[in-house]
């Protein structure tokens, strides 16, 4: 009788697995993944609020100029840019969050602690640009002076040349009511005084963000139309 011999393979003997350098390879590209990826998970949610943030602002700005057209007379809306609130007759507290930096591209309103916007029932409206800055984002509050519309500009380069540095804390309505008749003594504001509403956070003040931005505004346009 014929006799066989086999050989068996000694690696075919052993279970298939990674080896502990295919396991550190992959662990190193996880990683990579990882360090790309969520630092632009993190800036989109960034953006996100930064939008609701600015279009809070803006709508309340849009209120104030449908209350002086709908009431036939001037609305004024104080924004304390150091203690970050919005304030108007008639209307919530708007709380702006205190990571929010404002700034000016003007040397002359390095004291500037109170801005008001005036809007008029002809529609027309009062009040200059103003930054706005979330970490390394920056937006520009404009308000037109003939339509009286607020919209904001995401991304747009604008000089900060003065920057309000914020206060710590919340502040409360009944500080608030203080600075209110102070600005009336001064004749700089003429509204009666505030209702005690709830405060609003700016980031919750609209659902939607998408129709107070200046969609016409490009940023990399512009910068196509500099470098030409």
């Amino acid at each position: 009788m014929d006799k066989y011999i086999f050989f068996a393979n000694k690696n075919s003997l052993q279970k298939h697995g990674f080896t502990l350098i295919e396991l550190i390879i992959v662990m190193v590209i996880m990683g990579i993944i990882a360090g790309i990826s969520i630092p632009r998970y993190t800036g989109s949610l960034d953006t996100i609020k930064f939008r609701k943030i600015m279009s809070g602002i803006v709508f309340s700005l849009r209120e104030a100029r449908i209350i002086a057209m709908s009431g036939g007379a001037k609305t004024e809306v104080v924004l304390d840019l150091l203690d970050g609130y919005l304030w108007c007759e008639g209307m919530e507290k708007l709380e702006i969050p205190y990571e929010i930096q404002m700034f000016s591209d003007n040397f002359e309103d390095a004291d500037e602690q109170i801005r008001v916007f005036t809007f008029y029932p002809s529609g027309t409206a009062h009040g200059r640009k103003l930054g706005f800055a979330y970490g390394e984002m920056t937006a520009v509050l404009h308000i037109e002076p003939l339509g009286g519309l607020a919209t904001f500009r995401l991304g747009e380069d604008m000089e900060q040349t003065v920057k309000y540095e914020r206060i710590p804390g919340e502040i409360t309505d009944k500080e608030i009511e203080q600075k209110i008749n102070a600005l009336k003594v001064s004749a700089v504001l003429t509204s009666r005084g505030p209702r005690g509403k709830t405060p609003l956070h700016a980031e919750n003040r609209s659902d939607s963000f998408d129709n107070y931005e200046d969609d016409s505004y490009d940023v990399d346009e512009e910068d196509e139309d500099v470098d030409d």
